[in-house]
């Protein structure tokens, strides 16, 4: 089996992935207390939380990859910079 990486490659920076993961988790949870009373607002946040959640825990975003960006790459050319400075 190959791993996640290699199916779907890391497009988006670390920053992102960690607000992507916060924001859907906090979605999630918004969608599932209003569960019990559904309306549009309940599965546009489970929607919206899902994906963020997944393009937070995999790196990889659809819509980024559609466009052809690549926010991974800028941040790793921004640390080779800085540490080559740092030298």
């Amino acid at each position: 089996m190959k791993p996640i990486q290699e199916i779907l490659p890391v497009n988006i920076s670390d920053k992102e992935r960690m607000i992507s993961g916060g924001i859907g988790a906090a979605l999630i949870v918004m969608g599932l207390l209003n569960i019990k009373q559904p309306s549009v607002k309940t599965f546009l946040e489970l929607g919206g939380g899902v994906f963020l959640f997944f393009r937070g825990t995999t790196g990889y975003c659809p819509v980024s990859a559609a466009i052809g960006r690549n926010t991974a790459d800028i941040e790793d050319i921004a640390e080779e910079k800085f540490e080559s400075l740092a030298e």
